[in-house]
């Protein structure tokens, strides 16, 4: 009875922290799935489905998007169908435009970037790299945003692990958390990302389960601090339809203490009877402090 009253208390306050702050910002993690591989005559082609990508980010109107399995032939695309968007990052197997991307699409009349980087999720994370037993390189983007009204800055990472490497996931994971704890501690962290696992996994056990120095959380996963009920069912992968795996979550937005949560679901659009991705996009409304 004591922690549902608590609970009670702290989404009542969050709201409150909600109504009386600033402005707030609409984060996604969204993986579009990359080209390589379709076939033209399959009705999930990208050179149709990039329209129904383009249409539910318009209508979601995220300030700022963590993509995944994005080739650079699919950012100009996006840079067409998105004009009010800019992005950053690099291709994961050369550093420059080779490979998949793990962009940041963000608003650019809401945001500047101040700086952008790139690591690879490896022992040699400063070059391209594959590690462990990952399966394929991996990289985490990272950057310094700024809010254009406010002058808030925030750091934004976006992600995606192995969907082989076991301990790839978990090193990456491990990883990450070390490159957070590198920020200055009074930045705001923002991480969105597909992670190949699910919430009963090691590697999101590693994210959500170390600590500062206060034994507080370093990291939380915003769905569950949300001020209001997760929305969207527990699914974030659905293969177009063709594979229905309950509880199949692996698409996760994670913030730290400097960050309020007031919205988290799953956004399980079809749009003309299609699946604009093999994933459904997660969404969040968030405050920075």
């Amino acid at each position: 009875m004591r922690n549902i009253l608590l609970m009670v208390l702290f989404l009542l306050y969050s709201a409150l922290i909600f109504c009386q702050s600033g402005d707030t910002i609409k984060v996604m993690t969204f993986n579009i799935r990359c080209q390589s591989g379709e076939k033209a005559d399959d009705i999930n082609y990208w050179g149709g489905r990039k329209y129904l990508v383009a249409e539910l980010i318009d209508k979601y109107n995220p300030d700022i998007i963590g993509m995944q399995e994005v080739e650079k032939r699919q950012i100009d695309d996006l840079e067409v169908l998105l004009e009010e968007y800019s992005w950053v990052g690099v291709g994961r197997d050369d550093g420059e435009e080779a490979g998949e991307f793990s962009p940041i699409f963000f608003n650019n009349s809401k945001f500047d970037v101040e700086w952008d980087s790139t690591f690879w999720l490896s022992p040699t994370p400063k070059i391209p790299s594959n590690g462990w037993d990952a399966n394929l390189n991996r990289i985490v983007t990272y950057a310094l945003i700024k809010n254009k009204a406010d002058k808030n800055e925030f750091y934004f990472l976006n992600t995606h692990f192995d969907h082989q490497g076991d301990t790839a996931r978990v090193e990456s994971a491990k990883l990450l958390v070390q490159k957070v704890r590198e920020l200055p501690n009074y930045y705001p962290v923002i991480i969105t990302g597909d992670f190949n696992c699910t919430l009963d996994s090691d590697p999101y056990k590693v994210i959500t389960e170390d600590t500062t120095s206060t034994g507080s959380p370093l990291l939380f996963d915003a769905q569950y601090i949300s001020a209001t009920p997760h929305f969207g069912g527990m699914n974030s992968f659905n293969g177009f339809g063709k594979i229905e795996e309950p509880d199949r979550k692996i698409d996760f937005i994670f913030i730290n203490d400097k960050v309020s949560v007031f919205t988290h679901g799953i956004i399980t659009d079809k749009i003309n009877g299609l699946y604009p991705s093999d994933h459904f996009p997660v969404l969040a409304v968030v405050l920075i402090h």
